[in-house]
């Protein structure tokens, strides 16, 4: 947001990455509610976590791109090693099946589903 206060990037500059934060909260709830049903307890939709871990790699171009000219090299590469362990499928099925964890991402999921208008 500072970066567009500050006239350094305009609102069309984070379309791409709104887009795909848009689709990653959708799926986010998506397979939160599909963990928790029984009997298999599990994302049927998407097993082994990719279509997350996709959308991730997609966003974290996107903000390559977009945070090229203002981030240093150094804080760029961590802000990937970020993201690429959240987006990392053996991540997401640690966090899908740890109790401790569930029952944060259902926190995480409870405010997506109320900021996108859920059901």
């Amino acid at each position: 947001m500072l970066l567009h206060q500050h006239g350094r990037l305009a609102s069309r500059d984070f379309e791409p990455a709104t887009r795909l934060v848009d689709q990653l909260a959708v799926d986010f709830v998506r397979k939160y509610d599909a963990v928790r049903q029984p009997p298999a307890y599990t994302d049927t939709h998407d097993p082994r976590h990719e279509l997350i871990a996709t959308v991730l790699k997609a966003l974290n171009a996107e903000l390559k791109l977009m945070l090229q000219a203002h981030m240093s090299e150094k804080n760029l590469v961590a802000l990937s090693e970020v993201i690429a362990y959240f987006g990392a499928p053996a991540s997401m099925e640690r966090f899908t099946s740890e109790p401790g964890c569930l029952a944060e991402l259902g926190k995480m999921a409870e405010s997506l589903r109320q900021m996108y208008a859920l059901e």
